[in-house]
C-alpha cells in the first residue's frame, strides 16, 4: 500500500514540477542559448533545494517515516525530479523548435498578403481564426505548403496580429480570460522584421 501511494503522489509531483520547469525555461526561449541555460540552472537549483531543505529541517529520518514516505519519497521526489526533466527536455528542444518556428515566418506575408481577399471571408479587412479556419478546408489551399502556412497563422494568430478584445469563460468556480487577435495588412508587413528581432539571439 505505501508503495502504491509513494508512486501515486510521485505521479502528481512529476506532473506538476514538470509544469514548473517548462514556465521556468520555456518564456525565454526568443533569448537564446545563453539565457536558456541560466533558466535551465535556476531550475535544477530549485528542484535541488525543494527536495533537500525539507530534509535539513526535519531530518533525514523523514524519508524512512512509513507515515510520510508518500509524501517525501513520492511527492517531493517526483516534484523536484519534474522540474529537473521538464526544463532539461524544454532546454534540450529550443533549438529545433526555436529554428522551425523562424524557418515559417518569412513565408506568412507573401502567403497572406498575395491571398488576403480570399483569406477574409467576411471582407471586414482583418484575418480573424473563423476565416483562417475557413481556409484550411477550402480546395485552392490545399497544397502541403498552402496548409502548412495557414496552421502556422491559425497557432500563433496572438503572435502575427494584434488583440482587438477579449472574452471570459467559465468553469464551475474558476474563469479565464482570452484575447481575441485578428491579423491586418500592417501586421503582415512587419510580422517578419519584429520576430527576427525578437529572436535576434538565435540568428
Amino acid at each position: 500500500m505505501i508503495i502504491f501511494f509513494t508512486l501515486m503522489f510521485g505521479f502528481m509531483g512529476a506532473g506538476i514540477g514538470g509544469l514548473f520547469g517548462m514556465l521556468i525555461v520555456c518564456p525565454f526561449e526568443p533569448k537564446g542559448p545563453k539565457v536558456l541555460m541560466r533558466q535551465f540552472a535556476i531550475a535544477t537549483l530549485l528542484a535541488a533545494l525543494f527536495y533537500a531543505v525539507p530534509a535539513l529541517i526535519l531530518g533525514p529520518t523523514m524519508f524512512f517515516d512509513p507515515a510520510v514516505v508518500p509524501i517525501s519519497m513520492g511527492l517531493m521526489s517526483g516534484f523536484s525530479l519534474g522540474i529537473f526533466l521538464a526544463a532539461l527536455i524544454t532546454l534540450d528542444t529550443a533549438s529545433a523548435r526555436v529554428n522551425k518556428y523562424l524557418a515559417m515566418v518569412p513565408l506568412v506575408g507573401p502567403f497572406a498578403t498575395t491571398n488576403f481577399a480570399v483569406l477574409d471571408v467576411d471582407q471586414d479587412m482583418v484575418l480573424s481564426e473563423g476565416d483562417l479556419g475557413h481556409a484550411l478546408v477550402q480546395t485552392q489551399f490545399a497544397s502541403e505548403a498552402d496548409q502548412k502556412v495557414l496552421k502556422f497563422m491559425r497557432s500563433n494568430l496572438s503572435e502575427i496580429g494584434h488583440g482587438v478584445g477579449s472574452y471570459t469563460t467559465y468553469n464551475g468556480t474558476s474563469s479565464s480570460t482570452n484575447t481575441v487577435s485578428v491579423i491586418s495588412p500592417r501586421d503582415l508587413a512587419g510580422f517578419s522584421e519584429k520576430t527576427f528581432a525578437k529572436y535576434s539571439a538565435w540568428r
